[in-house]
């Protein structure tokens, strides 16, 4: 065990061995390596903080971890000599406000997964409280979108709107929901993550209690908008952070799971609105939605600490410090509001002037439009799969969007049973993510791009039957509505989490740390803005053409995306009938 006394602030290194690591000429601000030691027993007083080392060094023949800790450090410390030790290595205080100074140690490589069972108790609370907060703001970023959905009925009665015109408030969600996609993996800090994501909530709270008191089909377009970008910050903000604390070894499946708050979250939210909008005034669910968005931003502000960053390092190395209290609100709350001066402080700082802002804008979008460019180029079928994508995203919306409007209107079912239909749809999107989940981690694990393929022809097989909807058997109406949902969200979350990842991976030229990330933004972004197109098109056709017409067009969008997904897995759908045979 690692006692305090065997600590010692150390001004220069005695030990040569320390000379490898440490450049000469160096101040004692500029000491910061890392070198060789021994495993050392860890108290469960102490929580694991994973450290990444950004190079090795050889001396003597055997490999030594040398690196940068990515933490903000102070003071040099090191390890004295303890019992069998050969030496430990340099580190500092990892809190500039604290006293409490950490220890590094080489984890054992059995645990280098980083499974939940290698951590410490402290720890793994911590993973669980981060990891449901998560969930919750997901789960309420889609719950709020639903009286968005469902309310077209009782727009369309209080603003005398046409069908023309209720597609502008698709459009205008959607427009802003991929110039979300587009610029948050440039523009929104991965430092402040959750404080931007509570900020939102707080922001949603806002704009959703002015629909309360809204009067005109204007306010519903601009704060349909406003929502689109919002929700599709917190999504891929959050989405894009659990990928750097969440356990390696259960990352897929605890991802599958965050997934599936979405499914949920969208499912209660329309039985909420069924509800609402039979028994009292349509408009309080707005003022629903603006209650909930304002205590989930709370609680992120006051109750979330992220855990530490898990770690790709085939035997990483382990800073483990003293426990902080997993409830602060206090102290969090003063956090976040630094972080938030600091963040704007920054701002201020770069943008002194008018002709500062100009050029930070300039370069800002010239850095985001090359980024995507870049990833573009170098991913080989990223384009096609995008295309793919906004197939199938474009009639999973507009049925989506549309399917208790039409339900409702055409063939005569009561605005609930409507609304209902939408619940449904939303259940078999739920049981979708889990399908996923099985796809890839059970059936097919060595084969992504083929199961993507797969799940995108069986919804194209689904497609028409929609002609077979009748006006007097909700229960087959239901049944269909149920079983595409299921198979359009298991095709879209194959796609996103395996297909997308999995081309990064196969990249041969000059794959970065980030493609995941930025492929993940240009898809969504291009698809989403593609989305607007194909969805007014949509809405252009049911309008003067009739329904019919426009089912026919959405069978036409499937069929285009099962092609697009087909050709990046040709190699693989031969891989798997060879291992068949």
């Amino acid at each position: 065990m690692v006692e305090d006394n065997d600590i010692e602030e150390c001004v220069t290194p005695s030990n040569s061995y320390y000379s490898n690591f440490v450049p000469e000429n160096n101040s004692n601000d500029s000491i910061k390596g890392v070198g060789e030691f021994k495993d050392i027993d860890l108290s469960d007083t102490y929580t694991h903080y994973t450290i990444s080392v950004e190079n090795s060094a050889v001396n003597g023949g055997n490999n030594e971890k040398e690196g940068i800790l990515e933490y903000i450090l102070d003071s040099k410390l090191y390890l004295k000599h303890h019992d069998n030790l050969e030496l430990s290595c340099i580190t500092e205080n990892i809190n500039r406000n604290s006293k409490d100074f950490g220890h590094i140690n080489r984890i054992n490589p059995s645990l280098s997964g980083f499974g939940l069972g290698s951590i410490s108790k402290y720890h793994r609370l911590l993973i669980i409280i981060s990891f449901a907060l998560s969930f919750i703001s997901n789960f309420v970023g889609h719950f709020i979108r639903e009286p968005l959905f469902t309310t077209k009925v009782n727009i369309q009665k209080s603003f005398g709107s046409s069908t023309l015109q209720l597609g502008y408030l698709d459009i205008s969600y959607l427009t802003l929901y991929g110039i979300g996609h587009l610029v948050t993996p440039f523009v929104f800090s991965r430092s402040y993550v959750i404080t931007f994501v509570s900020i939102f909530h707080l922001f949603l709270s806002i704009t959703h209690f002015i629909l309360f008191l809204a009067e005109s089909l204007g306010w519903f377009i601009m704060i349909y908008g406003v929502t689109g970008f919002s929700c599709s910050v917190l999504w891929l903000s959050i989405y894009n952070d659990l990928h750097t604390w969440l356990p390696l070894k259960h990352r897929f499946i605890l991802l599958t799971i965050w997934c599936c708050s979405s499914e949920l979250g969208l499912s209660l939210g329309t039985i909420m609105c069924a509800h609402i909008q039979t028994e009292t005034r349509w408009k309080i669910l707005f003022m629903i939605t603006s209650f909930i968005n304002f205590v989930t931003g709370v609680l992120l502000f006051t109750c979330y600490r992220k855990p530490p960053r898990n770690s790709d390092e085939p035997n990483p190395l382990e800073l483990t410090v003293p426990e902080t209290k997993l409830f602060d609100p206090v102290n969090l709350s003063k956090d976040n509001i630094n972080n938030i001066k600091q963040y704007f402080k920054g701002m201020r700082d770069n943008n002194s002037d008018v002709s500062g802002v100009c050029k930070n804008m300039v370069e800002m979008s010239t850095k985001v439009v090359k980024g995507h460019l870049n990833v573009m180029k170098r991913i080989k079928y990223l384009f096609i799969y995008i295309l793919g994508y906004t197939c199938l995203r474009s009639a999973r919306n507009c049925f989506a969007f549309w399917i208790s409007f039409y339900l409702t209107t055409k063939l005569k079912y009561s605005i609930k049973s409507g609304i209902y239909a939408t619940f449904v749809f939303q259940m078999g999107s739920c049981l979708g993510s889990l399908v996923a989940g099985a796809l890839s981690k059970l059936l097919l694990k060595k084969y992504h791009l083929l199961s993507c393929a797969i799940a995108s022809l069986f919804s194209f097989l689904l497609c028409p039957f929609i002609y077979f909807i009748e006006p007097d058997s909700v229960w087959k109406t239901f049944t269909f509505v149920f079983i595409f949902g299921l198979a359009t969200n298991c095709t879209d979350l194959l796609i996103t989490t395996r297909g997308l990842k999995t081309l990064c991976e196969s990249s041969q030229e000059g794959a970065e740390a980030d493609d995941y990330s930025v492929s993940l933004g240009t898809t969504f972004s291009i698809s989403t803005f593609l989305s607007v197109l194909y969805g007014y098109i949509s809405t252009y056709i049911a309008h003067h053409y009739g329904w019919d017409k426009m089912f026919l067009y959405l069978c036409v969008l499937m069929l285009l995306s099962t092609g697009a997904f087909g050709v990046p897995s040709r190699k693989e759908i031969l891989g798997y009938i060879q291992s068949i045979l």
